[in-house]
């Protein structure tokens, strides 16, 4: 029976990010393969937050430390077979403890303090696990490609009567695009709402919708959108939403914007088309394989040209819906299919 240990730290957060998306559907379908014991450490436990189904496949241990992860996770790692770190914080000295450290990268960072820790990530870790192949070729040090999936019980098509209702009771816009990530200059927020500007006038009841995390100072963002001349109520922030919630959004909206700078991978392309839904790419190598059509992919610092898409995917809506088929990139994805990648990199 091999021991299992996973830094689920930051999973006790409310602002939920696709990383820890990724880690949670990754869990769930971790936790049915056998011959493990699982356990899942935390350094603070909010019973309002923590309350995944896979959590009762294991144990949970809470560590009270200040420097959770560099010192208390330290002392932890000689206890198990393989001790997982989803967040490019692996203790840096865990080479003195004799443990295997298992790291899973998302992205090579984009911020001195992220590329750093991501730097050290890869030098003291026994084994490295990538989220995307475009990730793995960002890497200096080798690793394995495990990508990520859609969880069709979350993420699914609602009935059209039912999602009228759901609509009303979450207050959603009548007629809205939808961008999911955090809110910050790397998902190209300032250029989506210049493309916005641009095309608003053309549609006065279409409203856009940015859901996740404002990272940037809210002032400042809010003046911007002044300086384009949009009506503050044409644009809609939603900080948090749970996944049920999300998936109501999805079902909802004219279609996806996810026009990055960067990505690690771009896990709500793919719950997007879940969903039957369209996405607005840009043309960047992270989205490469994502593409279904060349209509979709912009460049991402051209606003007229993602103004120009925009207005393509809303004036040809029947057409597009005939011509959507996901399922050969949906097929590819599966946590069930990254968790297998995962065992077979441990040669287990």
């Amino acid at each position: 029976m091999k021991k299992i240990a996973i830094d689920c730290s930051r999973l006790n957060i409310l602002y939920k990010s696709g990383t820890h998306r990724f880690l949670i559907s990754f869990l769930k379908e971790l936790v049915k393969r056998e011959g493990f014991e699982f356990t899942f450490y935390f350094n603070q436990l909010d019973s309002n937050l923590v309350d995944y189904e896979f959590l009762k496949s294991g144990k949970i241990v809470k560590l009270n430390q200040s420097f959770y992860t560099q010192i208390g996770l330290l002392k932890e790692l000689g206890k198990y077979d393989y001790f997982i770190f989803p967040w490019q914080t692996v203790p840096f000295l865990s080479f003195l403890t004799g443990g295997c450290v298992i790291s899973i990268i998302h992205d090579s960072g984009y911020s001195f303090k992220t590329k750093l820790f991501t730097f050290l990530t890869q030098i003291f870790s026994n084994k490295l696990f990538s989220v995307s192949k475009n990730t793995a070729d960002s890497l200096f040090v080798k690793s394995s490609t495990i990508t990520e999936g859609v969880d069709s019980e979350v993420f699914f098509k609602i009935k059209e009567n039912d999602l009228t209702k759901l609509r009303f009771q979450h207050n959603l816009p009548d007629k809205f695009i939808l961008t999911v990530g955090r809110v910050e200059e790397r998902k190209n927020i300032y250029t989506n709402l210049k493309a916005f500007s641009l095309i608003h006038n053309l549609y006065p009841s279409l409203k856009y919708c940015f859901v996740g995390k404002i990272e940037l100072d809210e002032g400042s963002l809010y003046s911007y959108i002044d300086s384009l001349n949009i009506d503050r109520g044409r644009i809609v922030f939603k900080n948090y939403l749970d996944d049920k919630e999300l998936n109501i959004y999805l079902n909802s909206c004219e279609f996806l914007v996810f026009t990055s700078q960067e990505e690690g991978f771009g896990l709500p392309v793919l719950e997007a088309y879940k969903v039957g839904k369209w996405v607005l790419l840009s043309q960047i190598k992270q989205l490469a394989e994502f593409k279904l059509t060349a209509r979709q992919v912009v460049h991402f610092n051209k606003p007229a040209e993602i103004a120009d898409a925009i207005v393509y995917f809303l004036s040809n809506k029947n057409m597009l819906k005939k011509e959507f088929d996901p399922e050969n990139v949906l097929i590819k994805y599966s946590w069930k299919n990254s968790v297998d990648l995962f065992l077979k990199g441990l040669n287990l």
